[in-house]
């Protein structure tokens, strides 16, 4: 996790721009001859480079808890009963714990703790992957 930046999911912003952004689009398309197309995005040079640099520089949190949530899908279907000792639970959940307490702990400025959770995510994802691996 190279990035740094948690950005905080909205669901009024998220609802907006589903429902009126996509109708406005539609018509703005449909008015504005070359809307909507890649090169567009330069008649406003400075938002571009702004907007390009912050998607580069930050992580989606949806993305990230979804991602979390499919990873532990995919271990408890493709593994069998056989090859899953009883004692052991898939670490899914506690990633997704892990990164809720991040993004509380984000939005209350309390960036140094989470900064110390990131890289204990970060550190129990790869030793889950080491482990993994050692098993295959």
């Amino acid at each position: 996790m190279s990035r740094g930046i948690l950005r905080k999911p909205s669901i009024k912003k998220s609802l907006a721009a589903k429902y009126k952004g996509a109708y406005t689009r539609k018509l703005k398309k449909s008015l504005i001859p070359g809307y909507g197309t890649k090169t567009a995005g330069w008649l406003h040079p400075k938002r571009k480079l702004y907007n390009k640099i912050y998607y580069r520089t930050s992580i989606d949190t949806k993305k990230v808890i979804a991602d979390a949530l499919t990873k532990k899908n995919e271990r408890n279907t493709s593994s069998t009963s056989s090859n899953v000792s009883p004692g052991k639970t898939s670490s899914g959940f506690l990633d997704f714990c892990l990164i809720i307490i991040t993004a509380i702990l984000l939005t209350n400025r309390h960036t140094i703790l989470a900064i110390i959770l990131i890289c204990l995510i970060g550190w129990h994802v790869i030793n889950g992957e080491k482990q993994e691996s050692e098993q295959k």
